[in-house]
């Protein structure tokens, strides 16, 4: 009899542990529906597949697109166009950037080339303002226009430079546009140099004589102003009453 009791209740916590392992298994519910119910979003839990991963193409192809179109503006905003113009026997040569709707053009060079002088603007040799604080500011090429005889250079800070050419007496005229500022300029720089086999030589009256290829020109300087062959720059003194003396340009 014990033993049978015992095989009783084993059996007994045999069932009530299936009972508890298994949820389907015939707990004491009253109602069959529910019982029925809790079976099947059991069943459907188990069955829950995992979560499915995005396919490689999805992610390769959108990267893809934006490389290459950060690519096709780094080209289109960097590229260059070269330009030329002939004024009265003044030449002028550039190059520039390609403007776009979004951004108008700029010039990365610019030259201009006349009765054997070369004024030659870049990036490495640009013209500048010094105050009376003795800061230099470096000026950058906005732009350039041209008229039957002459070649404006616009620059900025509202600086300009003009070149005048009369071509039947072999001259050349320089003047500069230097704004008030506060503090007032100094002097101005613009760069300046003999073309090639040039041979130049000072006269009185702040001119020059310049001979190239058995042709002799004359250029008139701004007023105020000293050209120096080493420095190879114009310089035009923008004080009143001035003592022109060459600065220390680094």
């Amino acid at each position: 009899m014990k033993s049978v009791k015992r095989l009783a209740e084993n059996d007994g916590s045999i069932e009530e542990r299936r009972n508890i392992e298994s949820p389907c298994s015939e707990p004491m519910i009253a109602d069959l529906r529910i019982y029925k119910q809790a079976c099947r979003i059991n069943s459907s839990l188990l069955t829950l597949e995992p979560m499915s991963r995005l396919p490689l193409g999805r992610i390769y192809f959108p990267l893809a697109y934006i490389l290459l179109a950060i690519g096709f503006l780094t080209i289109h905003y960097t590229r260059e166009k070269h330009f030329s113009a002939l004024v009265d026997g003044i030449e002028i040569r550039g190059k520039s950037t390609v403007g776009t709707i979004f951004s108008s053009p700029k010039i990365r060079k610019l030259t201009v080339n006349a009765a054997g002088l070369e004024l030659l603007f870049s990036k490495l040799n640009t013209a500048a303002l010094t105050t009376e604080d003795e800061i230099r500011h470096r000026l950058v090429i906005n732009g350039w226009s041209k008229d039957e005889n002459s070649v404006n250079i616009i620059l900025s800070d509202d600086v300009g430079i003009k070149i005048s050419s009369n071509a039947y007496d072999r001259a050349l005229n320089l003047s500069t546009i230097i704004p008030a500022t506060i503090p007032p300029v100094k002097f101005a720089e613009f760069p300046l140099q003999p073309a090639n086999s040039a041979d130049v030589k000072f006269l009185q009256n702040n001119t020059l004589a310049i001979k190239l290829d058995d042709i002799e020109y004359v250029v008139t300087l701004p007023p105020n102003s000293l050209w120096d062959p080493k420095l190879r720059r114009l310089i035009v003194n923008a004080e009143i009453n001035p003592t022109l003396e060459l600065p220390d340009i680094q």
